[in-house]
């Protein structure tokens, strides 16, 4: 929901990527040296890594996990793990041309690199999430 917006930004931050100029994601990556699983599991046995989400005031968009991915997404307020998630066309009071910023997060049952499509409109992109692990780079054609 709109309401659980918990910021405005101007611009995301260099650790984000803008998507379809939508939504932007956090880049993710490889987890601190003493890193520990245990810390981050939940009750179900899935790790939860906690990364915003920034919306594009009036861009409605949907993320979207691939079928058969152990990836789950759940961004605001009370935000349950989920395959699918629909965003509305929100409008922001803070001022033109930003970002409306939510709390939320990933979760997965082992670190990797995982796939998630956006769709806005009649376009999708699909992105490479780093889970407590970085993504390889992409080669080169």
């Amino acid at each position: 929901r709109c309401a659980d917006a918990i910021d405005w930004v101007a611009v995301p931050p260099a650790h984000y990527r803008a998507v379809l100029d939508a939504v932007a994601l956090t880049r993710g990556g490889a987890p601190a040296a003493d890193w520990d699983p245990r810390s981050y599991a939940g009750r179900s046995g899935l790790l939860f890594a906690k990364s915003g989400l920034l919306v594009r005031p009036g861009a409605p968009a949907e993320l979207v996990v691939p079928p058969g991915s152990p990836l789950r997404i759940g961004w605001g307020h009370g935000a349950e793990p989920t395959t699918r998630l629909r965003l509305p066309a929100c409008t922001a009071d803070a001022g033109e041309g930003g970002w409306l910023a939510f709390a939320g997060g990933v979760w997965v049952r082992e670190p990797g690199c995982y796939e998630l499509a956006v769709r806005v409109g009649d376009r999708e992109e699909l992105v490479r999430i780093g889970v407590f692990a970085a993504c390889p780079a992409a080669s080169a054609p």
